[in-house]
């Protein structure tokens, strides 16, 4: 065991050993042949002198005169790469603004608004936007895209925080599922750690290949699962409309008749049989404790490990040493161990109250509805899971129930020993927990955190088509999602930050115009879901902006492999 530590220690320090000085270079190539602070002089990889060794445009032909890159001189000289330098390239500062800051900053508010309304960053589309338009090199798009993302997300929330489940009071939750937050917020964070970590090391190329086939998988998933959620909305209304023209041709209903037909208890109701609401919480106290410790957690191991922007709170950890991997390892079984205990807690709660699950069928993972059957599935309104309780033997299934009565009464004391004093009916479930997806689901949300860290996506991409294939209905998946983007997205910027890798005049511009961008998203889904009454407006968002980033990207994907087809294609250094 000892050896094999010892062994995932030394190769994680051997990527603290590459770099580009003295490699040959072009002037259209500049940030892939040599790195972001590196300049190309005399077609070889140099510390810069003047800001045109720097400057390089990034979409093909165009050449205006407005450049994004600069020779900036240091403090005193640093290491870069193997070369001592006074002088490196770096991107321009917000101001003075040159136009295609204008265009850039206009499209992100523009993806943002749309994103935002379905309740995830839309980080797929920030990340391409903010490549080809404001000429940021990935590894420095990424971290901006997650400030951007963190604005929006700290809107989102705001939003949904004071917000009801929409079945309440039958169902006694806030809008936001903090339980399966709760499941997932460990694993995430444990991934953006590992994301922030790679977003430094992977070649730019990989990293553009990676978010492209992640895009790619998303996009086919979630549109079905659109098409799906609409068609079945249509059906239902449809259903509900041929209803209540029955109704109205068959009789006029009374005032007490019609308010009970519209779900409110008529005024003469007995107030015992209405819904209770009692023992509501608006904001879970647990849940939120332990997502906070897990987000202190994350942030204490970014200042401990230290970086370019902020230094070790112990002055004998630094970048690449074996304190700095231990650091890394223990914050990974911390939150292994958190995420194993938040799982152990909940399959005890759920058996104990009839909730948990049994795994029969292959295909358990994927949960089932989370309200009645007919919410889904509105073509089974007025069927029968029973063949044989059809029209010619309802007399006959009638009698029979009238005679097994008495015995059913009589068997009620020993089941009410045997059962769980409250357990809940299955439509009363929001999610089908089994013990397979309470592990599958932290699984795959901890890769959702590497996309999040090392591709700027905010985790909201992967989050929301996962919560929307568990059965949650569209305005919890939107809520639950934002949530935990605005998790993730935050945590990811502050490692960004302490590792150096964000501009600040940048990222304050970005985060504001995230921030309102979202607010005014959510106004305008929340007035088309109510002209149109399309609840499934959501998830077709959803999977139009996954689809949009697709294709960004696969074009991204082949400009960036073209680039490098003939050149170095490895890891970069992690620490200079």
């Amino acid at each position: 065991m000892k050896r094999a530590l010892l062994v995932v220690l030394v190769g994680c320090a051997a990527l603290t050993t590459a770099g580009k000085a003295g490699e040959e270079c072009e002037d259209n190539s500049i940030l892939t042949d040599c790195g972001d602070e590196l300049g190309c002089v005399e077609s070889t990889c140099q510390c810069c002198m003047i800001d045109a060794d720097c400057q390089t445009n990034r979409l093909s032909g165009r050449d205006d005169g407005d450049h994004y890159h600069k020779c900036s001189a240091l403090s005193e000289p640093e290491d870069v790469e193997g070369l001592m330098c006074d002088k490196v390239c770096g991107h321009k500062d917000f101001f003075p603004v040159i136009k295609w800051d204008i265009v850039c900053l206009v499209l992100v508010v523009v993806i943002t608004m749309i994103s935002a309304s379905a309740g995830i960053g839309g980080g797929g589309m920030i990340v391409p936007t903010l490549i080809f338009l404001g000429n940021f090199p990935t590894d420095r798009a990424s971290p901006l895209s997650s400030v951007t993302i963190t604005g929006g997300a700290i809107a989102n929330y705001i939003n949904y925080c004071m917000k009801k489940h929409p079945d309440f009071p039958r169902v006694k939750k806030p809008l936001i599922e903090y339980g399966v937050s709760l499941m997932i917020m460990p694993a995430l964070l444990a991934g953006t750690s590992c994301g922030t970590l790679l977003d430094k090391v992977l070649p730019l190329w990989l990293i553009t290949v990676l978010l492209f086939i992640l895009l790619l998988a998303l996009s086919i998933r979630t549109s079905l699962k659109a098409r799906q959620a609409y068609v079945n909305e249509r059906k239902a209304k449809k259903q509900v409309a041929e209803a209540k023209e029955k109704i109205n041709k068959a009789t006029e209903p009374d005032a007490d008749e019609e308010e009970a037909a519209g779900g409110v208890p008529p005024k003469d109701q007995d107030p015992k049989e209405a819904p209770d609401a009692t023992g509501y919480k608006q904001f879970p106290l647990i849940p939120l404790a332990l997502t906070l410790a897990a987000w202190v957690t994350t942030a204490l191991t970014a200042l401990l490990k230290g970086g370019k922007g902020v230094d070790s709170l112990i002055p004998s950890i630094h970048c690449g040493n074996v304190g700095y991997w231990l650091v890394f390892f223990a914050f990974l079984i911390i939150m292994t161990v958190l995420t194993a205990a938040v799982r152990r807690h909940m399959l005890r709660t759920l058996a104990a109250t009839g909730e948990l699950a049994a795994s029969k069928r292959k295909d358990d993972v994927i949960v089932l509805p989370t309200s009645p059957d007919t919410d889904n599935h509105p073509e089974k309104v007025g069927e029968t899971d029973f063949p044989e309780a059809t029209e010619d033997k309802e007399g006959e299934v009638a009698d029979k129930a009238a005679e097994d009565t008495p015995k059913a009464a009589e068997d009620t004391p020993k089941a009410a020993e045997d059962t769980p004093a409250e357990a809940p009916k299955y439509e009363d479930l929001e999610v089908k927990w089994t013990r397979k997806n309470t592990i599958l689901f932290p699984v795959i949300c901890f890769f959702a955190g590497v996309g999040a860290g090392m591709l700027g996506i905010g985790g909201g991409m992967v989050v929301g088509p996962m919560l929307v294939e568990l059965g949650l209905k569209p305005k919890v998946v939107a809520a639950t999602s934002a949530y935990a983007v605005l998790v993730s997205a935050s945590a990811a910027s502050v490692q960004f930050t302490i590792m150096g890798l964000l501009y600040t005049d940048y990222s304050l511009m970005y985060l504001s115009c995230g921030f309102a961008a979202t607010i005014i998203g959510q106004r305008l889904m929340d007035a088309v879901i109510k002209k149109l009454d399309l609840q499934s407006a959501i998830i077709i968002v959803i999977a139009g902006v996954t689809i949009l980033a697709t294709i960004a990207l696969a074009y991204k994907s082949v400009v960036d492999l073209m680039m490098v087809i003939d050149k170095d294609m490895g890891f970069r250094e992690l620490c200079h």
